[in-house]
């Protein structure tokens, strides 16, 4: 199988090209790179940095490309390479244009090709350990964070607006995306909402929100840039108290645990979810996860855009 990765940063290099090469069926990896001046440098006998005319002069397919370009290109990357490629995975946010996400134009996109959007966190067992506890239980109280500290580079995209910037989109897609996915979570179940920008920016930098339904309670969720960094899910009723760290993403040799009632917990294996992720695509195109249906796409970025708007 052939792979095209669109995008040589940090991303790319950390978490998806290592996840790729533990899969034996992969046969090459082409990392397109706009930096790049030649065509074509082999790194190894399986991966090769292009570059951005490498595509079209070749007649290579590819049976699966992986954007993950700055946000404002990723639409862009995918009409221009529409044809070169099988099934696509685009990195989180899809897009940062809400208008666009939440139109009909992306809908006639989405329904045409299926494209997935890259929100590992779904095809690990802690997904799996939620969402079937959830639903054999009576909870009160949800409470989940995804805060990161901002120790950025000047130049990194994330405090850039022109380059798709944003903590809502960045990190804040998590918590919104799982709740959404567990409990059918839309703009109707919001209580108050709390947004930061910052105006020399012109970026949101954090947020909070609680939320209510008639199966939890209370929701409250955070995130942003410039906090203490929290990554975890905590669920509470009257009898039973879970909380899983490092929900969303995982620390390199971690031992995932979910913590019941303060002191008893229950260990999983450790799993990459990227090459999770990666290998399901491969083997089904047409990936029916319920996070990934054209309706949940949806509700989260409508619901995002109604939490920016004043």
């Amino acid at each position: 199988m052939n792979i095209l990765v669109v995008g040589n940063g940090r991303h790319a290099k950390r978490r998806v090209v290592p996840a790729l090469k533990k899969i034996s069926t992969i046969s090459t990896i082409d990392i397109l790179d706009r930096k790049a001046t030649n065509e074509s440098i082999k790194l190894t006998e399986k991966i090769k940095i292009i570059n951005t005319e490498y595509p079209y002069r070749n007649s290579k397919k590819y049976d699966l490309v992986i954007i993950c370009s700055y946000p404002t290109v990723h639409i862009d990357n995918f009409e221009n390479l529409k044809d070169k490629g099988v099934r696509f995975i685009i990195e989180k946010p899809i897009s940062n244009d809400f208008e666009f996400m939440t139109s009909n134009k992306f809908k006639k996109i989405y329904l045409e090709s299926k494209i997935l959007e890259s929100l590992p966190f779904f095809h690990h067992p802690f997904w799996t350990f939620i969402n079937n506890t959830v639903r054999n239980h009576n909870f009160e109280f949800l409470e989940s964070k995804f805060t990161i500290p901002n120790k950025f580079d000047k130049n990194d995209f994330r405090l850039n607006k022109d380059l798709g910037g944003s903590a809502i989109l960045d990190n804040g897609i998590y918590p919104i995306s799982c709740i959404n996915a567990l409990l059918n979570i839309n703009i109707d179940n919001l209580i108050e909402k709390k947004i930061t920008y910052d105006h020399k920016l012109k970026i949101d930098i954090s947020g909070n929100a609680t939320l209510g339904t008639d199966s939890v309670k209370k929701i409250k969720i955070e995130w942003g840039f410039g906090h203490e960094y929290q990554n975890y899910i905590k669920l509470k009723s009257k009898k039973l108290e879970l909380y899983i760290p490092f929900f969303f993403s995982k620390p390199e040799k971690f031992i995932p645990k979910v913590f019941i009632n303060n002191s008893e917990e229950i260990s999983f294996r450790n799993i990459d979810q990227f090459r999770k992720l990666y290998s399901l695509a491969l083997n089904d195109h047409k990936n029916s996860a319920l996070y990934n249906s054209y309706s949940s796409i949806y509700n989260r970025y409508y619901l995002m855009k109604r939490l920016l708007d004043d």
